[in-house]
């Protein structure tokens, strides 16, 4: 990362704020470092959105611990009859 922190982002207005921001500076990436109840737990597939990536972040280290879906996980389930 370039150093740059986003500590808390409590709407969607806000983290779309802070992202037009961070792309201004040129940086790669947007931490969201708190989700509350819109994390994994708690996310939908509302209109067939694949959920996000959840990754990690220990110091300068980072895993992805779950990975992003893709639409062929959205449609697995399903058969057209």
């Amino acid at each position: 990362m370039d150093g740059t922190v986003i500590t808390e982002v409590r709407t969607g207005a806000t983290a779309a704020v802070a992202a037009r921001a961070l792309a201004r500076e040129g940086a790669s990436s947007l931490a969201v470092l708190g989700a509350g109840a819109y994390g994994f737990a708690m996310a939908s597939n509302y209109n067939t959105r694949p959920r996000a990536a959840e990754v990690l972040v220990d110091s300068n280290r980072y895993t992805i611990v779950r990975r992003r879906e893709t639409y062929e996980d959205l449609v697995a389930g399903e058969t057209v009859p």
